[in-house]
């Protein structure tokens, strides 16, 4: 049987994954609204390019955290 983390650490642990659920996306905020400003001045004239820079926000969404 395995044995578990004392109990400190386990909350070490949830406490970092919690800061860093909450913490990256509030760092790469600016990031995140410079890219949404893009695709709204793109999206008249190349929707394409729109499409493009919305695929990379996922991804940064995704990826990032």
């Amino acid at each position: 049987m395995a044995k578990r983390p004392a109990p400190f650490l386990r909350w070490i642990t949830i406490a970092a994954l919690l800061l860093s659920v909450v913490g990256v996306p509030l760092i790469f905020h600016d990031e995140f609204v410079a890219v949404s400003d893009r695709v709204l001045a793109a999206a008249d004239e190349r929707p394409l390019a729109a499409a493009a820079l919305i695929v990379a926000a996922l991804t940064l969404d995704v990826f990032l955290p």
